[in-house]
């Protein structure tokens, strides 16, 4: 009988946890979504006009308020006109990155 009621506690925990978090990766992807629509609009003349320093300004703000982790901004040809790292997202990537591929 215990071994029945902790199987059913531990069930019901284990789905209202995955509901939850469920619904929390749907606001985190709906926020992500407002941001990048947001992105667009304000930087759309900029990237006509190629102003990198409009964009680099941007880009600065966002990683300042700690809404951009990283990210970058391409012009039409591939180059990078803006760029943006956070410094705990630079010494996790240069963590990794000197690690051997074990894969090898």
């Amino acid at each position: 009988m215990t071994t029945l009621v902790m199987a059913t506690v531990t069930s019901i925990s284990w789905l209202s946890l995955r509901r939850e978090q469920q619904t929390f990766r749907k606001e985190l992807e709906q926020q992500a979504e407002i941001l990048l629509d947001s992105l667009t609009v304000t930087t759309a003349d900029a990237l006509y006009l190629l102003d990198a320093d409009f964009l680099e300004e941007i880009m600065t703000r966002l990683g300042a308020e700690r809404v951009l982790v990283a990210g970058r901004v391409y012009e039409k040809e591939g180059r990078v006109i803006a760029v943006e790292m956070h410094y705990f997202y630079i010494l996790l990537f240069d963590k990794y990155k000197n690690k051997p591929n074990e894969s090898k």
